[in-house]
């Protein structure tokens, strides 16, 4: 006989989640993130029961955000972000790095966007993020690089060299 509940009523809150025969189960019944307090009694075969256990708390994971996506090239003074919702989420912590900077925590919201202004020509950066709900929080999420679109330099025009036209070159 399973009881689960929220701690601030005790277990007089608490409701019957399962009858279970044997040491364990699996409350598939939560919310990621969320703290579940949990006490055990027994029943006897004439159905008499027994006192409530001590409690114990437990939560399910989070999980990170998927579909990770920023802007390659689209923007000359950002990247943007986007990903989807992930269960439980309450906000989301957005970290970026590059190639000689370290993945840092740059932003937190509760949207599913991030409209990336610190960014460098030239510069690659890499995205990560990580779903938060209270005081838990999931793991990093996957990869995404993104960049602005960059200018071309080094633009150079012949100078009379050629009788038929001026050749423009350029750096990409």
């Amino acid at each position: 006989h399973i009881k689960a509940g929220h701690l601030r009523g005790g277990p007089s809150y608490a409701v019957k989640i399962a009858d279970v025969v044997g040491t364990n189960h699996n409350d598939s019944s939560t919310t990621p993130g969320a703290l579940y307090y949990y006490w055990v009694r027994t029943v006897s075969t004439s159905g008499m029961i027994g006192d409530l256990s001590d409690y114990d708390s437990g939560y399910q994971a989070l999980l990170p955000p998927q579909g990770i996506l920023a802007s390659d090239g689209v923007y000359t003074n950002q990247v943007l972000l986007t990903w989807s919702a992930a269960v439980g989420a309450f906000n989301y912590e957005v970290y970026r790095g590059n190639a000689s900077l370290p993945l840092t925590l740059v932003y937190n919201t509760d949207g599913l966007e991030f409209h990336d202004l610190q960014v460098a020509e030239g510069v690659t950066y890499s995205y990560q993020i990580r779903t938060v709900r209270g005081q838990y929080a999931s793991a990093l999420s996957t990869a995404n690089d993104g960049f602005v679109l960059g200018k071309p330099t080094g633009v150079n025009a012949s100078q009379g060299t050629l009788a038929n036209r001026v050749l423009v070159s350029w750096t990409a």
